[in-house]
């Protein structure tokens, strides 16, 4: 009897608590976070394989942050012909379940997977495809459905040649040959790069954010030493390309210096305080700084004023009036590579 008593005074007081706290009714449980759909996800063809992307998004809905080392297998979605995202679930298959930590990451919180589907069934089909993933006990929400229409994988390109000009690599191959006649020709094609440095492979990105119309390529981003391995693909739709070429390799050091900084121009400000100076961008994309060098008479050598300008603008006001001065300019990369100075320009500070 009183055990009886002392469980009924127990659960009074709790139901009293719950009034006191404003809460009215039957206690409400806060409702579990799902996990939200993948982000930037995207799929193409590439060669006899469905090459998928996405981002695992960073936070919930309110903001928490969702932890990678929380997420476990990555599932991939696959139905012929595309279905409302509502229903896609439902009518499609599982192709691939893959835990998240063996695939390749193409960035902080980039992966990518590949599906191989049997191509000669596929003739005249679309193939629709998402991403759905785990997040410790919860499967996330579905993300975009996106479709693609499978094609024969055609002839890789081959031929593949590289020539290094200064600081820019001239990569050429051979338009390939179509092996049967149902075979699209190539409409174009996307260059790929990975850069090795000491052993050790970085990840391959695409070169080309349009398909190159010929058979020719020049990569002028060179300011990173090391081995430089290229692959070419031939564009035959816009979201299929054909198998990788053979990869070739360049070994790069950075010897060349930028190009000359041109059309410098010099203007006296109106307070006769400084000599502003400006010039054109140089375009290489190793570029580092600028240096600016002046002299008063024409037959003294030149003398650097500043070093480290970064701006394509510099201010010189250790000038005096009435005096005539001489200035050029050089540009560094970050090797430390100077270019040969510019053209002198005379200004005459008033």
């Amino acid at each position: 009897m009183n055990r009886c008593i002392s469980f009924l005074l127990s659960l009074t007081l709790l139901l009293a608590t719950m009034v006191s706290c404003g809460n009215k009714g039957p206690l409400k449980l806060e409702p579990e976070r799902v996990p939200p759909p993948v982000q930037g996800f995207s799929i193409r063809q590439i060669g006899s394989q469905i090459q998928l992307e996405w981002i695992i998004p960073d936070r919930f809905a309110d903001q928490t942050p969702l932890l990678l080392e929380e997420v476990g297998r990555i599932f991939i979605h696959c139905a012929e012909d595309l279905v409302q995202t509502d229903k896609f679930l439902k009518k499609s298959d599982i192709v691939t379940k893959i835990p998240l930590k063996q695939l390749e990451k193409r960035g902080n919180r980039n992966f990518t997977a590949s599906y191989i589907p049997k191509l000669r069934s596929l003739k005249d089909k679309t193939l629709a495809f998402a991403i759905t993933y785990e997040y410790g006990k919860k499967r996330a929400e579905p993300g975009p459905v996106l479709s693609i229409k499978p094609m024969p994988p055609t002839q890789a390109v081959s031929e593949l040649k590289l020539k290094q000009e200064k600081k820019a690599v001239i990569i050429t191959w051979a338009k390939p040959t179509a092996v049967s006649p149902e075979q699209p020709e190539a409409i174009g094609y996307h260059v790929y790069r990975r850069i090795k440095i000491d052993q050790t492979a970085g990840t391959e990105s695409r070169l080309t954010v349009k398909a190159v119309p010929r058979e020719y390529y020049e990569d002028l981003d060179t300011g990173t030493e090391g081995e430089y391995l290229y692959r070419v693909t031939a564009v035959l739709a816009p979201l299929v390309e054909s198998e990788p070429s053979i990869p070739a390799a360049i070994a790069i050091i950075d010897r060349y210096p930028p190009e000359i900084p041109r059309r410098m121009v010099a203007f006296s400000d109106l307070q006769g305080k400084h000599v502003l100076l400006t010039w054109q961008a140089v375009p290489d994309t190793d570029l580092d700084h600028y240096r600016i060098y002046r002299k008063d008479k024409p037959e003294a050598e030149f003398q650097l004023l500043a070093d480290q300008v970064t701006d394509i603008r510099y201010s010189d006001t250790r000038v005096k009036k009435e005096q005539i001065y001489y200035y050029a300019i050089s540009a560094v990369d970050h090797k430390g590579n100077e270019s040969p100075m510019s053209a002198a320009l005379l200004h005459e500070f008033h």
